[in-house]
């Protein structure tokens, strides 16, 4: 009876050996699954946060850039509006007055300073000759007395 029950102790103690191990070999298993998953999840997320914060500093970037360029615009326009205001129209001296106004031009830091006619004809006073990429707006815009950048 002592060798059956040897073999039923031996048995018992395989199974539990056998259990416990399964049971450990699932339990790491599940726990590599469950932190693979984890892992997946936590860099979709992750991917998803940069992204969205990307596009929120790109956007305030973006703001603040565009009313950093139409504050430069506008001081550039109200330049060129001093220019015309602070030179004496009335003088009969034409050189002359080409000289005030490319002198005024040149203290603002401007590169060219043109005249335009009405029939559309360019003079040129300072800088290289330009060429409008697109002139029939312009010319509206001028006819018109609206700001325009060209």
């Amino acid at each position: 009876m002592s060798a059956k029950r040897n073999t039923n102790q031996n048995t018992s103690k395989t199974q539990t050996t056998r259990f416990l191990i399964i049971s450990f070999s699932l339990l790491l298993l599940i726990s590599i699954g469950t932190f693979i998953t984890l892992g997946h999840h936590m860099n979709k997320v992750t991917e998803e946060s940069i992204n969205t914060l990307g596009n929120i500093y790109m956007s305030g970037i973006n703001d603040h850039i565009t009313a950093h360029f139409r504050t430069l615009i506008d001081l550039k326009l109200e330049q060129a509006e001093a220019v015309v205001e602070v030179v004496p129209s009335d003088t009969d001296n034409t050189e002359k007055l080409y000289e005030e106004l490319i002198y005024r031009v040149k203290v603002r830091n401007f590169n060219y300073l043109a005249l335009c006619s009405k029939n559309g004809d360019i003079e040129m006073l300072d800088g290289a000759q330009i060429r409008l990429t697109d002139p029939k707006p312009f010319y509206n815009s001028l006819r018109n007395n609206e700001k325009k950048l060209q």
